[in-house]
């Protein structure tokens, strides 16, 4: 597992798998010096390293925003689905959110207000792109990282 910053080529689910079976509590403690601004931007590193955003037809609404499983290096070299290569991945988006969800629970249980909210933010984001994920019948065909 790599905590460090701008580490690559590990999946998004191998990033949250670590946090879902320790908590974030013990997460903290055990890789981040109990530090809880360094468990937010840890979060915040995996939607950036991970996240990809997707841009739906007006008629639908505007760009949502879910993880992808690959890092950029390995999204690369992915199989594609089709003429389309797949974007976004339900399970690790909705595992991720378990995981902000705990998250949440923790900072709110230490009076650290201002990084609950943060990681609330991201978790609304994560939610609604998963409701777009059920209209796209598990995964987006286009979309692209930022």
């Amino acid at each position: 597992m790599r905590v460090n910053e701008y580490s690559t080529n590990y999946s998004a689910d191998a990033q949250t798998r670590w946090l879902r079976y320790l908590g974030p509590q013990r997460f903290a403690a055990t890789f981040l010096n109990n530090d809880p601004q360094a468990l937010v931007q840890y979060l915040e590193r995996i939607n950036t390293t991970f996240g990809v955003s997707v841009d739906r037809r007006a008629s639908v609404g505007p760009q949502v925003r879910v993880l992808d499983l690959a890092d950029s290096d390995n999204a690369k070299r992915r199989l594609f689905t089709g003429d389309k290569e797949r974007f976004g991945f339900p399970e690790v988006t909705a595992e991720f959110v378990g995981d902000l969800n705990e998250t949440i629970g923790y900072l709110n249980s230490t009076n650290n207000g201002p990084l609950a909210n943060r990681a609330v933010a991201l978790r609304d984001t994560m939610v609604e792109g998963l409701k777009a994920l059920e209209d796209k019948q598990g995964y987006f065909t286009t979309g692209h990282r930022t």
